[in-house]
């Protein structure tokens, strides 16, 4: 695991970057604290946002051919 300053990390960003892609994993600090960690992102994983929405599904007619005749029955 590299630790390097976030002025370093600025500078030098492809270099840690790329230390990155290859699996490494990078401790950024500032003032002598440590804020924040740049890991390698796992490639099985995906944002929930990204992933497919549920399909409704209903039986019998489609919900807006049903819509749509109910909107033109005349009223009683």
């Amino acid at each position: 695991m590299q630790t390097t300053t976030f002025t370093e990390l600025r500078r030098r960003a492809k270099k840690y970057f790329d230390s990155v892609e290859q699996g490494e994993t990078i401790k950024v600090t500032r003032r002598g604290r440590i804020i924040a960690r740049i890991v390698p992102a796992d490639s099985e994983v995906q944002p929930s946002w990204k992933k497919p929405a549920l399909r409704l599904a209903v039986s019998g007619a489609e919900i807006s051919k049903a819509i749509l005749d109910e909107r033109n029955e005349p009223e009683k």
